[in-house]
């Protein structure tokens, strides 16, 4: 989103490791490790963590937890420039640097994703 990227952040006080948005560092052939992301559908995989909703409501935290293909939890879908998720039906969404999870509206610039290609 525009100069911002999606990145995993420190840990928070339940030892999970969230998600939020930080300057792009690096180029795309090289970003740093914290927003280097591989979309397997329909996973969002960072190395062994995949993005994660903490709730299937509104507003829900994005966090890291390990890789599990069977949890709906870690379930998305891009939707034309939208990340999606696939049950709650809920879009990602930048909040000034939080990530989290709000009904998909195409005049939320922060529900505006663009995935660049790695060569």
């Amino acid at each position: 989103q525009g100069r911002n990227c999606l990145e995993s952040r420190a840990q928070d006080t339940t030892g999970n490791m969230l998600a939020g948005m930080g300057m792009c560092k690096g180029t795309v052939n090289n970003p740093p490790v914290t927003q280097e992301w591989v979309f397997s559908d329909p996973l969002i995989r960072q190395q062994d963590k995949c993005l994660s909703i903490t709730s299937f409501s509104t507003g829900s935290q994005i966090t890291l937890e390990a890789c599990n293909q069977k949890d709906s939890r870690q379930k998305w879908k891009m939707k034309g420039t939208f990340i999606q998720h696939f049950v709650s039906g809920l879009c990602l969404e930048n909040q000034i640097g939080r990530v989290v999870t709000n009904p998909c509206q195409a005049d939320v610039p922060g529900q505006q994703w663009e995935l660049l290609q790695a060569t």
